[in-house]
C-alpha cells in the first residue's frame, strides 16, 4: 500500500513538475523509504513526537509499526533511514537534539507552532523552518529578528 501511495504521488508531482520543489511529509518513516527509492529527487522529512509529551492530551503519536520513538538520539535514526530533513513535535525539541541534527548534516524543522512565545523560542533555538497554522505570524517575527524568510526559499 505504501509503494503505491508513494508512486500515485510521484504521478501527480512529475506531471506538474513539481517533484523537486515538494517534500514528502510523514510519521510513516516506512512510506518514506519509499519515496526515498521511488522519488530520490523528492526531499523526505521525517516527523517525530515522543509518546510521553504533555500536550497529546491522550492521543497516540502514530510513528510506524514497530518504530517507538523515545528520548534519545531521533536525529541519528532520522539519518540512519536516509533522511535530510527531521521534522519534531516543537516541545520535544532540545538545544542539545538540535546541534546533534546539525551534526549529522539534518535539517531541523518544527511543527505546529502557532503562539509568538513558542515562535519566538523556536528563532532563538536557530531551527531551519517552522509549520504553523499561522504562516504571516511567522514570516513577521522572522522579519523583525533581521530574518529575510524570502531569501530561504531560494536557498
Amino acid at each position: 500500500a505504501r509503494r503505491r501511495i508513494v508512486l500515485a504521488v510521484a504521478e501527480v508531482l512529475r506531471e506538474y513538475g513539481v517533484t523537486s520543489r515538494t517534500i514528502m511529509h510523514s510519521f510513516d518513516w516506512a512510506l518514506l523509504e519509499h519515496c526515498q527509492e521511488l522519488t530520490p529527487e523528492m526531499p523526505t522529512s521525517f516527523l517525530s513526537q515522543l509518546p510521553d509529551n504533555e500536550a497529546d492530551k491522550g492521543e497516540d503519536p502514530a510513528t510506524e509499526p514497530g518504530l517507538l520513538l523515545e528520548a534519545g538520539n531521533i536525529p541519528a535514526l532520522v539519518k540512519e533511514r536516509g533522511g535530510k530533513i527531521w521534522c519534531p513535535y516543537y516541545l520535544d525539541l532540545t538545544q542539545e537534539d538540535l546541534q546533534s541534527a546539525r551534526a549529522l548534516g539534518l535539517r531541523v524543522a518544527v511543527w505546529t507552532v502557532n503562539e509568538t512565545e513558542d515562535i519566538q523560542r523556536m528563532i532563538d533555538l536557530g531551527v531551519d523552518a517552522i509549520v504553523t497554522d499561522y504562516p504571516g505570524r511567522v514570516q513577521r517575527m522572522l522579519l523583525n529578528a533581521g530574518l529575510d524568510w524570502r531569501s530561504a526559499e531560494q536557498a
